[in-house]
């Protein structure tokens, strides 16, 4: 909170993905590592895309809380989005998944 309202004082606001990690940082780990799994399970060679991305995040989401309809998971989807968002769709969907993995672990460590 008071990162917040410092940030609202400087005029800057906290990047989002240092944001979504600061406050669950174990959760959002947890659903990157699933999304990886994921994304790496399904079609290993083929060029990543975003709604790859996208829909493998989401439903690693919904797997790790067990319902799709509550306040939380759309927490947990928008932070897993906000902490990827920097990492490149250029390769293949193996190669994204071991960045995702790296960047989950290296960011949550």
């Amino acid at each position: 909170m008071r990162d917040r309202i410092r940030a609202a004082a400087s005029g800057a606001a906290p990047a989002p993905a240092d944001e979504a990690l600061r406050l669950q940082p174990y959760r959002v780990r947890l659903i990157l590592d699933a999304a990886a799994t994921r994304i790496q399970a399904m079609t290993p060679h083929a060029p990543m895309t975003e709604a790859c991305r996208f829909t493998e995040i989401q439903i690693s989401t919904w797997d790790h809380h067990g319902v799709y309809n509550s306040v939380s998971v759309g927490r947990d989807i928008t932070a897993a989005l906000a902490v990827v968002q920097p990492l490149p769709l250029t390769g293949t969907r193996t190669q994204y998944a071991h960045a995702v993995r790296q960047l989950a672990h290296r960011a949550t460590s």
